[in-house]
């Protein structure tokens, strides 16, 4: 009898021994949360661009970089020169139209066969006006592009870099002007003539500008 209550003492503690050992099992098996780690950042490093520059303004440098290109200069009196002569950009952008569209173009100096100007366009100096005699600006501002491959565009608008270029041979170098100034001379109420061109029609000097101006460069 005592054999058979010592036996069911001893199964009841196994049981209690069991039923506590289940939640300290599972809590053994619970892990602890992490630290937070720190995010993994990827510095990104910048470009630096170098320029080299002669000149200097107040906020930053400009480039000084040229483009050489060795031509023929045709002037409107037929006067011929050859040199060398520099831009400040390798290419123009020009638009042009093809089948009722209007194309966007970039074209390199370096494949363009010659750049002719076409006309002018006259701009009136502001405050110049002395009597009857009033200065006038002639700009180039339409041009011919022939590419070396035969291609032909236009460009309206001032190209302001080439309104004076210094042109460098082995005489020496010397300044060559594409744009000329002229003096309109008003005569009477509506009537009046260019002092430099001579002539009375006012549309003239946009198609026949100064003998020294030149209008044609031929790229070699």
């Amino acid at each position: 009898m005592k054999m058979i209550k010592y036996n069911k003492i001893k199964c009841y503690l196994s049981l209690l021994v069991f039923i506590i050992s289940i939640p300290l099992n599972l809590l053994s098996n619970i892990k602890e949360p992490k630290p937070p780690e720190e995010p993994n950042i990827t510095e990104t490093k910048s470009t630096n661009i170098e320029i080299k520059s002669t000149k200097k303004t107040g906020k930053k440098e400009i480039s000084s970089e040229l483009f050489a290109y060795n031509v023929t200069i045709i002037f409107e009196d037929k006067t011929i020169l050859s040199g060398i002569i520099s831009f400040p950009k390798d290419s123009i952008k020009v638009t042009h139209k093809k089948k009722g569209f209007i194309f966007r173009k970039t074209i390199k100096w370096d494949d363009v066969k010659n750049l002719r100007i076409v006309e002018w366009k006259a701009f009136a100096k502001n405050g110049s006006t002395n009597r009857n005699l009033i200065l006038y600006y002639f700009y180039p501002y339409k041009w011919k592009i022939t590419t070396k491959a035969g291609k032909i565009y236009e460009y309206k608008g001032k190209i302001p870099y080439l309104h004076k270029l210094i042109l460098t041979n082995e005489d020496g170098s010397t300044d060559i002007y594409s744009y000329f100034v002229d003096y309109w001379k008003i005569t009477g109420k509506k009537s009046g003539y260019w002092k430099n061109a001579k002539s009375v029609d006012f549309y003239y000097p946009f198609k026949h500008p100064n003998k020294k101006v030149f209008k044609i460069i031929n790229f070699k």
